[in-house]
């Protein structure tokens, strides 16, 4: 067998746990001091030579050879400086404010917990949202909302609450339009999908219903809602026949 730095190296790790065990006076003893001063001066070549050729290694990333520098040379003032050694490691922890460095793994599995939980609160404002403009595009009916987008529609519809609020003369009530009730046609439908206007009430109501029927019943009013109007048209349009 080829005798290198390496097997040496571990050949006198080898007669070092095995005269702990024959001589209980061993660590005591000068070949102890001896053998440890050996091994560590065989540790410190090895390292050395792994620095020399990962740092003239071109391709390596800079960062990369730098910490691997100080990993070696940390490696070796462990033995040869324990007290500072120890100084670093508690001043690295303390930068890393933990006493034990986890898991890179961990870290990246929280942050994809806390992404999901910010969609799933991002949905649920969006469906409470919706659901908040429906119930005001009920309460406040508007006779003319052709061009119209659904924020300017709700503000629309919040000045004419606050203004009934503030008069106390209550809300006026808009006369139904002719097409209420009725099914929107293609051009209404394409006019919501294009925000040229918002659903009246009954178109709404209308469309929940045959884009629950489109969807074979796999999502409930609240969830077509959070979609927004735009979105339930386009549904309604793509599954409705030309005509």
């Amino acid at each position: 067998m080829e005798i290198t730095p390496v097997n040496l190296r571990n050949l006198l790790l080898d007669c070092r746990t095995a005269l702990r065990k024959a001589d209980k006076n061993f660590e005591q003893s000068a070949l102890r001091e001896l053998l440890d001063d050996t091994i560590i001066a065989l540790g410190e070549s090895r390292d050395r030579q792994q620095l020399v050729r990962r740092a003239g290694a071109q391709d390596a990333p800079a960062a990369q050879r730098v910490a691997y520098a100080w990993q070696s040379v940390t490696r070796e003032l462990r033995h040869s400086h324990p007290a500072l050694f120890q100084e670093l490691s508690t001043r690295v922890l303390k930068r890393l404010d933990t006493e034990v460095i986890g898991d890179a793994s961990d870290e990246i599995q929280a942050l994809e917990d806390e992404l999901r939980l910010r969609d799933t609160q991002e949905s649920k404002a969006v469906a409470e949202l919706s659901a908040l403009r429906a119930a005001l595009a009920n309460a406040v009916p508007l006779a003319d909302t052709v061009g119209g987008s659904e924020a300017a529609l709700a503000q629309e519809r919040m000045q004419i609450l606050l203004q009934a609020v503030s008069t106390g003369g209550g809300l006026r009530k808009q006369l139904a339009t002719p097409e209420s009730g009725h099914a929107p046609t293609r051009t209404t439908l394409q006019a919501v999908v294009d925000g040229q206007r918002a659903l009246s009430t009954h178109e709404r109501e209308w469309c929940i219903g045959e884009a629950m029927v489109l969807t074979g019943f796999q999502q409930t009013p609240a969830q077509l809602l959070s979609q927004g109007e735009a979105a339930l048209a386009r549904l309604v349009l793509d599954g409705k026949p030309a005509g």
